[in-house]
């Protein structure tokens, strides 16, 4: 049997599954991490939150209690960041994805081993663009709870900053 040369699209095609499976692998990082800077970042403003709220409850001043709204306010800021700090905690999950399984990669040792190369670029093509698919698909529900993560978080910081300008307008 006469050996076919590999053409120069699927070599072209090749490269640019792999970049894509690179580039995928860099962006679920990316967001784990990212993932875990919300985590960090809202439970370290959930203790400062609870710090405050402390001080203000342990006041011994009877006259003094805050306004109703700066409660209001504040509370809904501590939910939001644990909302946040949930929405991070689930971006940061692991979420499986396809990759050849061993079945498979033995039988490109043996079954597909004489194979020409047109042949057995398409068969690894094959594989790494499934791998890029469900990688894609699991990396786009990660950002989305990352958005949506962030997007809470930045809620909860307008929230708590609305409770300090009722404090401070309450105080003049």
């Amino acid at each position: 049997m006469e050996e076919k040369p590999v053409n120069e699209q699927g070599v072209v095609y090749a490269a640019f599954v792999e970049d894509e499976l690179k580039w995928e692998h860099g962006r679920r990082t990316s967001i784990d991490s990212r993932a875990l800077s919300v985590i960090t970042t809202s439970g370290v403003l959930v203790t400062l939150l609870f710090g405050v709220a402390a001080l203000v409850t342990g006041r011994r001043d009877a006259a003094y209690s805050p306004a109703p709204a700066v409660v209001v306010l504040s509370g809904c800021g501590l939910v939001l960041f644990v909302i946040a700090a949930a929405l991070g905690i689930l971006a940061s999950k692991s979420v499986s994805y396809s990759v050849i399984d061993g079945a498979s990669l033995e039988k490109l040792r043996t079954e597909h081993w004489g194979h020409d190369a047109p042949t057995a670029l398409n068969v690894v093509m094959w594989y790494r663009t499934n791998t890029v698919l469900t990688l894609r698909k699991g990396n786009n529900g990660k950002a989305w709870l990352l958005l949506a993560g962030l997007s809470t978080q930045l809620v909860a910081v307008l929230t708590l900053a609305a409770a300090v300008i009722v404090l401070l307008a309450s105080a003049i």
